[in-house]
């Protein structure tokens, strides 16, 4: 089916301080599209209207989607609400079909490949999405040790068919009835993962009622969390053969480089990515954050790996290889695992086992290494504010303090403090203090003796103890 415009949809919570990252990314999808795009925002809160969008506001949404959607949020967590009012923009928009994308999206290709698959959905599908590639939903489905489904959507790249899915609510249909259950919480054994919202839903309906998905092939949605690259099934979860076509930043680090890229309005060139990356990994590289989620390490680099072979791919700065269409892990003479299905939910049929190679080992070895030493360097950052010598007695006043409260908490803090000088445990036992104090007394009438004071001096504590001749 052809078109002549492509309508894409943002959501905008919380007033018009993402309105820069919208319009950045509208023109930089413009630029990279052979037909025109036209943004529409859906928002909570009316703002100035500017023409390159149409806006929508989320109060004009029907009493029932709004109720379901208030007993949906209710299952998640953060800021999983607004990830929630995805799936009921078939109310608020009146469009045939709409492209939901997050702002993070980096496009290498032409935006209308991605819209012209709307056109392999099949009649019953209302929603396209690609896979989520890390094993955050792998409890869900068995694949890929052994033949079943493959769970797990990403909710950042979104084809919606909305003229069907205002069918399918008229008619009472599997969509409409899905939510309905759901939103009683009768979806429970699927909703892994709270806090992501719309995607933890998709990845449940999917599985229930798979004739409503379509499977977009994994190029158009190339995520680049890193968050799950020391697991053991990484790579067949991660890798993707054609060569990027629509990078997803969804890594803090990561998502610098694709606004950064987005600044150039039009389609990245090899050679802009490349310093991009330069740029980013000596900034990284040279901070003192002791944050894995910040510092440069082999997962950034295999990342970035995926955003630079689809800059390049196919043109003169690209290597052999990229023009070839290898993947990173083959690129760099690594075996390439069980690919994931671009169509579908149920992986192809594979035979060949996994092999590990001394230069994969080595990888992820030193992966697991910087993970392992973030995790001490926090347990040490932990428990620094509250070390003291063993002498200190710190637990007893813990202790006995605990059901103090705040009062509590601030005593064992001065005394934490304190421990750590020389002497001051020894100084507050009542009688090393004692001792302390004849100590002074006895020195104090030495020297009244020795400066020709007269004869012993009183004490001058009742702990002082009289000197001999």
């Amino acid at each position: 089916m052809s078109a002549a415009v492509i309508d894409v949809a943002f959501i905008i919570v919380g007033g018009p301080k993402l309105l820069p990252k919208a319009l950045q990314t509208a023109e930089h999808l413009n630029a990279t599209s052979s037909l025109p795009v036209h943004v529409h925002l859906v928002t909570d809160k009316r703002l100035p209207q500017q023409p390159w969008f149409t806006q929508h506001l989320l109060s004009a949404m029907p009493a029932e989607p709004a109720a379901l959607h208030r007993n949906l949020s209710k299952l998640g967590v953060g800021p999983s609400f607004i990830y929630m009012y995805k799936p009921f923009l078939y109310q608020l928009l009146p469009l045939d079909r709409v492209l939901v994308l997050d702002f993070d999206v980096l496009i290498l290709g032409d935006l209308r490949e991605l819209w012209d698959q709307f056109d392999a959905f099949s009649p019953s599908s209302v929603i396209g999405l690609a896979h989520s590639q890390s094993p955050e939903y792998s409890d869900l489905g068995t694949w890929p040790h052994k033949p079943g489904p493959r769970a797990g959507l990403n909710g950042g790249v979104q084809l919606q068919q909305l003229q069907r899915m205002r069918a399918d609510a008229a008619a009472g249909g599997a969509y409409l009835q899905d939510l309905r259950r759901c939103a009683a919480g009768g979806c429970k054994r699927y909703w892994k993962l709270p806090r992501l919202g719309d995607q933890t839903y998709y990845t449940g309906l999917c599985l229930r009622e798979p004739s409503t998905c379509h499977v977009l092939p994994c190029e158009w949605n190339r995520q680049l969390s890193n968050r799950f690259f020391t697991h053991r099934d990484f790579r067949p979860w991660h890798e993707c053969a054609p060569p990027c076509k629509l990078a997803h930043g969804n890594q803090p680090l990561l998502e610098g480089l694709i606004f950064t890229l987005q600044r150039q309005v039009r389609r990245p060139t090899c050679a802009e990515c490349k310093q991009g990356h330069a740029e980013l990994k000596a900034r990284a590289s040279n901070s003192s954050t002791r944050n894995p989620r910040w510092k440069w390490g082999m997962d950034k680099e295999w990342m970035t790996a995926v955003v630079l072979r689809g800059c390049c791919a196919g043109t003169a700065g690209g290597t052999e290889a990229e023009r070839a269409g290898a993947t990173p892990a083959q690129r760099d003479g690594l075996p390439l695992a069980l690919p994931p299905p671009e169509r579908g939910l149920a992986p192809p049929e594979w035979e060949a086992e996994e092999v590990e190679t001394p230069k994969l080992a080595a990888l992820l070895a030193e992966a697991r290494a910087q993970q392992g030493e973030a995790v001490q360097r926090a347990r040490r950052d932990h428990a620094a504010p509250t070390a003291r010598p063993a002498h200190a007695g710190r637990g007893v006043l813990a202790r006995r303090n605990h059901s103090l409260g705040g009062a509590g908490a601030r005593r064992n803090h001065s005394w934490a403090l304190g421990a750590g000088r020389p002497g001051w445990a020894e100084r507050q036992h009542p009688r090393r203090r004692s001792q302390l104090n004849a100590s002074r007394g006895l020195a104090r009438a030495e020297m009244r003796r020795a400066s020709g004071g007269g004869g012993a001096a009183a004490a001058p504590c009742p702990d002082c103890v009289p000197a001999t001749q």
